[in-house]
């Protein structure tokens, strides 16, 4: 499923994001043109105000490296199109650096770039493989580049960043890449051997994240301005804010959390996850197939990829899941049940399919909401792993809800043990679909 993925023609060049003109399809070319696409799709800067591989002068000349070789931009974003055209170096709003393969080389280009122009700050993005690193940079009143919290959108001061209110959120286009950047981010602070706690903690500041979206009002509580994340004490009034969205999500589900959990990673760490989260809407309108099914399916490609095999437990492949959701073509009528739901990919699934039949129906507005609010609280899971349990959670909330009816219990144990839920809602005879991988070894992980 293509979210910013770079077009080829029919011999394997890349096709230019802002002219159409084929490409050399080096690993270089594929990173800037992704970066072309962020800034237009999710940003919103038009093609008309960007070029790729600018030359830039000093004075009168081109810069040139050591070899003799022009100094080019990776990406430049202009203040007009007239600028553009002109390459006005005196009207250069950012400037983006692809091609440095760390931080601290990118900074050291960005730096040579903004200051020979009107630059007023810069990206380092490197977005080959799963490494989707990023950082921004403000340019200061005096002359030098400071870590900043984002990039500014067209019109926006750079100091309005960090305190978007929730109607001026947009919905990520490249989800996958933005899970990554925000599991690096964690990982870069975090404990190197411990990759499935670090995924845990990201599931729990989604969780904060979708709960800050819910809850009324347009002022988020999910943010991090530039001035608290310069200093400790600021880092520290940011994670609390989170901590105590996430623990209203614990207390709401005491059954699947502890009552100590928490976010483990340190306050800077869970700071840079937010900057890469709080400029963007996770959830949808409930009928919003599209952006609900971009999100479900990259959050469970993400969990699928870092929680690691453990006792026993594999994730049934996606494909597989979708083929049987469709054999069985459960309805919106249907009571579903998953009593080994794992990471929650059979009810998800069943989740969008049945949500596709019901949109594509000839049902009016008010019927086509009332069907799906209606499986939403007939879909049924249960499951041995507390961890797994709250992945699913998560999971149904990013596909559209349903989640309270994901369950901690043993279903291979006594009837009378599972979840007050199970037994008064989706008891002995009710469910009239199942779909589920039976537990064929393993041992829960409480």
């Amino acid at each position: 499923m293509p979210e910013l993925d770079t077009p080829r023609d029919s011999n394997g060049m890349i096709i230019d994001f802002l002219e159409g003109i084929p490409l050399p399809p080096t690993p270089e070319e594929f990173v800037r043109q992704r970066f072309l696409r962020i800034l237009h799709e999710e940003y919103g800067y038009g093609k008309e105000l960007m070029r790729r591989e600018l030359p830039i002068r000093h004075g009168r000349r081109d810069m040139v490296d050591q070899t003799g070789h022009p100094i080019r931009a990776d990406i430049v974003v202009y203040t007009s199109a007239a600028a553009r055209v002109n390459r006005d170096q005196g009207q250069i709003k950012l400037v983006v650096e692809c091609k440095r393969p760390t931080e601290s080389e990118g900074y050291a280009q960005l730096v040579s770039y903004i200051f020979n122009t009107s630059a007023s700050g810069g990206v380092w993005f490197n977005g080959s493989g799963d490494a989707d690193e990023v950082s921004y940079y403000r340019r200061t009143l005096d002359n030098t580049l400071v870590p900043w919290v984002g990039i500014p959108r067209p019109g926006e001061s750079w100091d309005a960043i960090g305190r978007r209110s929730k109607s001026n959120l947009i919905h990520p286009r490249d989800v996958r890449s933005l899970l990554r950047r925000c599991h690096n981010r964690l990982h870069g602070r975090g404990d190197e051997g411990e990759e499935e706690d670090l995924t845990m903690d990201m599931v729990r500041v989604i969780l904060a994240k979708a709960d800050d979206e819910e809850r009324p009002g347009d002022s988020p509580e999910f943010y991090c301005t530039a001035e608290e994340y310069q200093t400790p004490e600021g880092r520290s009034d940011v994670a609390a804010r989170i901590q105590t969205l996430f623990a209203s999500v614990r207390d709401a589900n005491a059954q699947v959390f502890t009552e100590s959990e928490r976010i483990s990673v340190g306050d800077r760490a869970l700071c840079d996850v937010v900057i890469e989260l709080q400029a963007y809407q996770i959830l949808s309108d409930t009928i919003d197939s599209a952006s609900w099914d971009i999100m479900g399916h990259a959050y469970e490609e993400y969990t699928a990829l870092y929680l690691k095999k453990k006792q026993g437990q594999f994730f049934t492949n996606r494909l597989a899941i979708e083929l049987m959701v469709q054999m069985v073509d459960p309805g919106y009528d249907d009571v579903l049940l998953d009593p080994a739901g794992g990471s929650g990919g059979f009810v998800t699934a069943a989740l969008r399919h049945v949500r596709q039949k019901i949109l594509a129906s000839d049902t009016n507005d008010i019927g086509r909401q009332r069907e799906l609010d209606r499986f939403k609280t007939h879909v049924f899971m249960v499951d041995i792993s507390r961890r797994l349990v709250k992945v699913a959670k998560t999971a149904m909330i990013l596909n559209g809800d349903g989640h309270t009816l994901m369950t901690f219990g043993d279903s291979l144990g006594p009837y009378g043990g599972l979840a007050s839920t199970i037994v008064a809602q989706c008891g002995q005879g009710v469910p009239t679909v199942i779909l589920t991988n039976p537990p064929f070894a393993g041992v829960g992980d409480g």
